[in-house]
């Protein structure tokens, strides 16, 4: 099985990593993604580590809005050469939810983990997740 996955901080580095941990006992995996320690000592083939995408607030996202971008196109491109059976995102919903709605055409399925907050603030994301991501893991 080829997987995608994706972490934006180190809480959910652990979680993918545990995830990917639990498939590998039954399937075989070639893992690559955005990746920290835990998911990188779990087998993931960092394309991308997660301090690129820790960061929190305007004045850390603002300096480095043009770099995430081009690191999004280059997840994108590197997804339809990939072509993985399973994208997994886990948290950092900004960076993760426009990266599905370009491969959720194409790559089936995507899970999300840890759901965006919807309920506060920000509630078309509801649609936005029903659209590009096959199922989340809360």
């Amino acid at each position: 099985m080829r997987l995608f996955a994706g972490a934006g901080e180190i809480s959910g580095d652990i979680l993918a990593a545990s995830i990917i941990n639990s498939l590998k006992k039954n399937i075989s995996i070639f893992a690559s993604g955005v990746a920290g320690n835990a998911m990188i000592e779990s087998g993931v083939y960092p394309l991308a580590e997660i301090d690129r995408l820790s960061l929190m607030g305007l004045v850390e996202v603002l300096p480095r809005l043009v770099e995430l971008h081009l690191l999004r196109i280059n997840l994108i491109k590197y997804i339809d050469v990939a072509k993985p059976n399973l994208i997994l995102t886990v948290d950092a919903p900004d960076f993760f939810l426009p990266l599905a709605k370009k491969v959720r055409k194409n790559y089936s399925p995507v899970v999300h983990c840890v759901s965006p907050s919807v309920w506060a603030w920000r509630s078309e994301r509801v649609k936005e997740l029903a659209k590009n991501v096959s199922h989340l893991l809360c």
